[in-house]
C-alpha cells in the first residue's frame, strides 16, 4: 500500500489547549496526562505511515508500548496553547524508536523538531509489536518489512539518552499497593501504560508533590496487569532525602510487582 505522499510525514504535530482534568494540585500538566497526549499522536502518525492500529490488526499485529522517558524542561500549565509533535525513528533491533516534542505556543512560531531547545518537554519511546493471538512478539511485522515507512524514518533525538535497561538497587522497601480496577482498563482489558506513572505518582506524600517536582522520568514495560492483579509497588525512594540543593538529581527507582512477577520498572527524578 503507497503512502500518501501530501502528507508532511516525517514529523507530525498538532495544536491544542492543556485541559483542566489534564492538571495537577499546581495546576501543571500531569506527567501520565503528557502520555496519554503523545500516544494518540502517535497512532495518528502512524495510521498515516499505513503501520498504525488498523493496518497492524488486519495482521493480527498491534503495537505494544516497551520503554518510555520524559524531560520536563517546563511545565505547560491549564489553557496554555501547546503544539505537540512526534516522529518514528526506524528501528532497532526488535524496537521501533519514536520521539516526541511538545512546545508552549507564544504566537505563530513554526515548531519542529529543528527547534527542540525550544521545548518545554521532550520523549522518546521504545516499541514492540506483537501478535494478538500468540501474544508474543512478531519479528517478521509490518513496520519492520515497509521499506517506504522507514525511508521516512527522522533520525533526531528529542532526548539523547535512550531507554536502556533499568537495574534495581538492594535497598527497596513498599512503598504502596494498587489493585486494578475499571478505571485504569483500556479496551483490551488490560490496564493501560500511563497509568503506571498516576500510580507511582500517588504513593509520593501529597506534601512532597507540592514542592518538588518531578523533572524526568523513564518506565520499563515488562508484562501486562489486568483487572482484579494486585500491583505492590517497592522502591528506594523516601521523602527526606529530596532537598533543593539537590534538585534534578533526586532519583528514585520503582518497581511494580504482582505476586512474583515483576510487571515494570522505572526510574524517576526531582
Amino acid at each position: 500500500m503507497k503512502i500518501a505522499d501530501n502528507h508532511r510525514l516525517k514529523e507530525f504535530g498538532t495544536s491544542g489547549r492543556v485541559l483542566w482534568h489534564e492538571t495537577d494540585i499546581n495546576n501543571k500538566l500531569r506527567p501520565h496526562s503528557f502520555m496519554n497526549r503523545v500516544q494518540e499522536l502517535a497512532n495518528e502518525h502512524a495510521s498515516k505511515l499505513k503501520f498504525g492500529y488498523d493496518e497492524l490488526m488486519r495482521l493480527d499485529q498491534v503495537w505494544v508500548l516497551s520503554r518510555f522517558r520524559a524531560k520536563f524542561k517546563k511545565y505547560p500549565e491549564w489553557r496554555d496553547k501547546i503544539f505537540t509533535e512526534t516522529w518514528h525513528k526506524g528501528k532497532q533491533g526488535i524496537f521501533g524508536l519514536r520521539d516526541f516534542a511538545l512546545f508552549i505556543e507564544n504566537g505563530d512560531e513554526n515548531y519542529s523538531s529543528a527547534t527542540l531547545s525550544e521545548a518545554a518537554i521532550t520523549a522518546t519511546s521504545s516499541w514492540l509489536i506483537i501478535n494478538t493471538k500468540t501474544r508474543r512478539i512478531e519479528r517478521n511485522n509490518a513496520f519492520n518489512t515497509s521499506e517506504e515507512a522507514n525511508s521516512l524514518a527522522n533520525m533526531v533525538d528529542a532526548v539523547e539518552e535512550p531507554c536502556e535497561k533499568l537495574h534495581a538497587p538492594d535497598n527497596l522497601i513498599k512503598g504502596g499497593e494498587h489493585n486494578v480496577s475499571y478505571s485504569d482498563l483500556d479496551f483490551n482489558m488490560h490496564a493501560n501504560n500511563a497509568k503506571y506513572i498516576e500510580w507511582l505518582m500517588d504513593i509520593i506524600d501529597i506534601e512532597v508533590l507540592k514542592y518538588f517536582t518531578l523533572k524526568e522520568f523513564q518506565i520499563n514495560f515488562i508484562t501486562e496487569a489486568k483487572v482484579g492483579d494486585k500491583v505492590e509497588i517497592f522502591t528506594n525512594f523516601h521523602s527526606e532525602m529530596l532537598t533543593a540543593e539537590r534538585a534534578g538529581k533526586n532519583s528514585f527507582y520503582f518497581e511494580g510487582r504482582k505476586e512474583t512477577s515483576i510487571i515494570f520498572e522505572a526510574e524517576l527524578v526531582f
